[in-house]
């Protein structure tokens, strides 16, 4: 159940699940309920807080009022009875007592809620008139508390006292504001007003008191003690005054006047700001009115000048703009006047700023520009005008004298181009101004406009022509034009020196060459190909330079014709003629050299003397009886090559040379026998060491030798092959028969050829040493002789059970293993006799004997 004007509160001992110290695991926050205005039964409390850290299940809690929710106590014992339960004995925990402090404070048990006084308790009066002219004073007081308290206040009584605090009447209890008004007081008396706290359990505390003297109000209100008055910094027709504040309770507001004029009557202020409309002295006068209308005795008075012109401009300076003259640039000094607001600059032909038309206003820069539309004796005026509106008294001004348009060209001049007779050059002076945008150049109902000093003109015919040239300004001005005339003559001589060559790097190709024209007016060249300018094939239609080459397909005379060509197209009057015959096929190649190669006899090195002609392109080499049925080895430039050879025979060579248009020369060949074989092994000799064979044979002469072959048999290509790629000279390997062996060898060069024929050698092989695994074949194949627990039959080795590899068994013969008769160890049956009892386990081979001995056997 919560009760009314109650504080309560809860405590709770909350755990941290993050602790990383014993210190942080457990912390009591304790946390104030919103309380009630009327008793309530409820399980539901609501906190005017929130938790930093939300409880978790089995946190401990304590509801109840505020100073009997939580006491500390220290534990001295815990001991447990016979039916389970626990009996602690604890201390009430006193923080000082523990710390050994020397001021340990009394703890008052019967009193356990602690009181709080107000402070600051303020009383005013207020006096107003009523309709009947009666005056009436009430009493307003207001009060604070302290905002360190934790004691919870339900509530405030009020009383006062008019005997010094002889005898006190209530005035209001249990009020939960923090203001009350006593209405109807006695005037010109002492009132003392004391304001006590009530907690939650009802008690009164002993209270803080205020005293006042109640005039009845009949006399003025204080007066305003002083007064100030500043010109407005950005703007110098408002004035701000201001003045200390009156402290009456009762205080309606503030009189100002100006001068005798009342400006503003009940101002709630202490400051204000006044509009200027002129120049001159303004006095200000501020008094306090109270809410019956009384004004104080003496006002705060302020005598401030006021000027709310701006400052006139000074250093006005016009100019007309060197890059564009139709510009006028402006530029002064700033005013120092905060309150400027912007300039107005103004613009006419008489002297007078009234009559004057505005060009800019609103400009809050030192400079300005405009652009003039017209010439003429000009005025320009400029005025500050500040935050007021108000303008400067006296316009700033300039004068001067403007002119537009340029002035005309001079030195203007035509004359026919050295390079183009048909261009004419017209020049002229450049006209002083830094705005001269160009120049507007007029030949005949034509016109052109340009940024240089000259102006070509292309001419049509042989005539006269006349030039105007107008000068431009940048916005568009033009000057006077200035004219001049020339006659034009177009012409175009005839080519001279004209000369043909046949080119020594190709002998299609042919050089026309002519002399360097001494006009510099010529374009190009037309040349032609024939004995009429008119029939004959254009061969280069815009040729330039003073050479010309071309191709000639035909062993006849060629005449080619040219005519110089102008700038303006303009050809020659006639042609310029030259003929020729020309020679197309190169020489044939001499002194072909066929040979092979030392390192190599199946490579045939060829080499021949070329031909000295430029227009080589390149020989072709081939191999055969006839140039149409050879075979081609390659096409070179080089004056070698080489052709492998695949047999031995006689081989003819052909060559061609070739120039680079494809015309052939004569036929050149050369023919050589080449043998490809190496020549047959010398010295060859077969030993007999043993169980070896050894053979040796002298060293090839021919370097291109790279190995030997040996073979045994009845001759090389029949014979078993005993080694081959033999690189040495010598050669030997076990034998195991005696009988007679017949050797072959051949030597193979680096083709991969071999001698024509093999040389051959032969050795009787005798007394070779007895093996020691056998003693005599015949017993085997007889299955002879003496031998004890053992017989003849089938090998138990075979290929799939021998293990490893047969090389490793050098004194075992192939036919000894896989099923072949041996010797081996005979299997011998045994016999029980006597009574002895015996058991098997099955197929196993162990027998048991009844005294449990027990032996193996082959079963």
């Amino acid at each position: 159940m919560l009760e009314p004007d109650t504080s309560y509160v809860i405590a709770l001992q909350i755990t941290n699940t993050a602790a990383t110290t014993i210190d942080e695991v457990q912390s009591i926050v304790t946390v104030v309920v919103e309380g009630v205005t009327e008793e309530t039964t409820t399980d539901t409390i609501t906190l005017t807080s929130t938790l930093a850290t939300v409880p978790i299940k089995w946190d401990l809690y304590s509801f109840g009022k505020t100073s009997k929710v939580l006491k500390p106590f220290r534990v001295l014992n815990i001991s447990r009875d016979q039916d389970l339960k626990r009996k602690i004995t604890c201390l009430e925990y006193i923080e000082e007592v523990y710390t050994e402090a020397t001021d340990v404070p009394e703890i008052n048990y019967s009193e356990l809620d602690t009181m709080v006084e107000v402070s600051s308790v303020s009383v005013a009066e207020e006096t107003y008139r009523q309709k009947d002219g009666t005056m009436i004073s009430d009493l307003n007081i207001a009060w604070i508390i302290p905002r360190t308290t934790t004691t919870v206040i339900s509530g405030y009584k009020v009383l006062y006292s008019i005997d010094a605090g002889s005898t006190w009447t209530l005035v209001c209890s249990g009020i939960t504001t923090r203001s009350t008004s006593i209405d109807g007081v006695k005037t010109e008396t002492t009132y003392l007003v004391k304001v006590c706290t009530i907690n939650d359990l009802g008690i009164v505390s002993d209270g803080v008191e205020a005293s006042i003297y109640v005039t009845g109000k009949d006399l003025p209100p204080s007066d305003v003690t002083s007064v100030t008055a500043a010109v407005d910094a950005t703007d110098s027709t408002k004035v701000g005054l201001s003045w200390s504040a009156v402290d009456d309770i009762d205080l309606a507001g503030y009189r100002i006047r100006e001068g005798t004029t009342i400006v503003e009557n009940l101002a709630q202020i202490t400051t204000y700001t006044y509009q200027a409309t002129e120049s001159r002295a303004y006095t200000f006068s501020i008094t306090a009115v109270d809410n019956s209308g009384n004004e104080s005795d003496t006002a705060a008075t302020v005598t401030i000048k006021v000027t709310v012109e701006p400052g006139d401009v000074q250093d006005f300076t016009i100019s007309q703009r060197s890059s564009d003259r139709s510009y006028m640039d402006m530029t002064w000094t700033a005013i120092t006047d905060t309150s400027l607001s912007h300039y107005e600059i103004r613009m006419g032909t008489d002297d007078d700023w009234d009559s004057a038309t505005v060009i800019a206003s609103q400009l809050k820069a030192t400079s300005f520009s405009y652009q003039l539309t017209s010439e003429g004796y000009t005025y320009f005026f400029i005025k500050a005008v500040n935050a007021g509106g108000y303008y400067s008294t006296s316009a700033a001004e300039a004068a001067l004298q403007v002119v537009l348009k340029p002035d005309t060209v001079t030195n203007l001049a035509a004359a026919q181009s050295t390079k183009d007779k048909s261009i004419v050059i017209v020049t002229w002076d450049a006209v002083s101004g830094d705005d001269i945008a160009g120049y507007k150049v007029t030949a005949g109902d034509s016109s052109y406009v340009t940024k240089e000093l000259t102006y070509s003109y292309e001419a049509s015919e042989n005539t006269t022509y006349t030039f105007a040239v107008q000068s431009i300004t940048t916005a568009g001005y033009y000057s006077k034009a200035a004219s001049c005339s020339i006659t034009v003559t177009i012409a175009a001589a005839d080519v001279t020196g004209f000369a043909v060559s046949q080119s020594t790097t190709d002998r299609t190709k042919v050089i026309l060459k002519w002399d360097t024209p001494t006009e510099l007016d010529v374009s190009y060249y037309i040349i032609k190909l024939g004995t009429a300018w008119e029939k004959a094939t254009v061969l280069g239609s815009r040729v330039t330079g003073t050479t010309f080459e071309t191709t000639i397909s035909t062993e006849t005379k060629l005449t080619f014709l040219i005519k110089a060509v102008t700038l303006a197209g303009n050809e020659s009057q006639y042609p310029a003629e030259v003929s020729a015959i020309f020679d197309l096929n190169p020489d044939p190649v001499t002194d072909i050299v066929l040979s092979q190669a030392s390192t190599d006899k199946a490579e045939l090195d060829i080499s021949w003397t070329g031909i000295l002609e430029s227009d080589l392109a390149y020989y072709d080499v081939r191999v055969g009886s006839s140039w149409e049925e050879a075979t081609q080895i390659t096409t070179t430039q080089e004056i070698s090559c080489t052709y492998t050879l695949s047999a031995s025979g006689s081989v003819k060579v052909l060559i061609k040379a070739m120039n680079v248009a494809e015309f052939y020369s004569d036929e050149a060949t050369a023919t050589l026998y080449c043998t490809v074989e190496p020549t047959a092994v010398s010295n060859f000799r077969v030993y007999q060491n043993g169980e070896y064979v050894e053979l040796y044979w002298d060293k090839a002469t021919e370097s291109d030798v790279v190995s030997y072959e040996i073979r045994e048999g009845a001759s090389f290509s029949a014979g078993s092959l005993v080694v081959t790629g033999q690189t040495t000279t010598s050669y030997k390997y076990i034998v195991d028969t005696e009988r007679t062996y017949q050797y072959y060898i051949k030597a193979i060069n680096k083709s991969g050829f071999y001698c024509s024929s093999a040389t051959s050698g032969s050795v009787i092989v005798t007394d070779l040493p007895t093996r020691n695994i056998i003693e005599s074949f015949d017993e085997l194949a007889l299955q002879s002789g003496t031998h004890d627990n053992t017989e003849f039959g089938t090998s138990q080795y075979k290929f799939s059970n021998f293990g490893g590899k047969f090389s490793d068994y050098t004194t075992i013969k192939y036919s000894e293993i896989g099923g072949a008769t041996v010797l081996k160890i005979q299997q011998i049956p045994v016999t029980f006799t006597g009574t002895e009892t015996f058991v098997t386990d099955g197929d196993s081979q162990a027998l048991y004997f009844e005294n449990g001995v027990s032996f193996t056997i082959d079963i």
